[in-house]
């Protein structure tokens, strides 16, 4: 139990980071307490986590979905979000999310 602890700590740790630092380069991304905020005012948030799959069993945000970008039918599981509401990504690296938010866009969602 402390071991999950530790690791859920280190993660929250390199995420608040990472959004810390991407913010700054990148004004599409979004601060940690922003990015919960924002969540926390949906009733039903379309959360989708881009880590790796390894990453993902460690911990992530309850309700999220993962989506692997390095699978070939990854596009296929976006067909369950509603293109009309919020969409909210993340990851540890900004590359990831940016990259599903760009196709996101593309595809006729409004929100993301």
């Amino acid at each position: 139990m402390k071991k999950v602890f530790i690791i859920t700590l280190i993660n929250f740790i390199c995420l608040t980071a990472a959004f810390a630092q991407v913010t700054k380069n990148n004004p599409s991304l979004v601060e940690v307490d922003s990015f919960a905020a924002r969540i926390n005012s949906q009733l039903n948030p379309q959360i989708i986590d881009v880590r790796t799959p390894e990453e993902f069993k460690i911990n992530h945000i309850n309700g999220a979905i993962a989506i692997n970008l390095k699978e070939n039918n990854y596009l296929d599981e976006l067909k369950q979000f509603d293109k009309t509401k919020p969409v909210f990504i993340y990851a540890i690296q900004n590359s990831r999310p940016d990259i599903l938010a760009k196709e996101l866009n593309e595809t006729g969602y409004t929100n993301v």
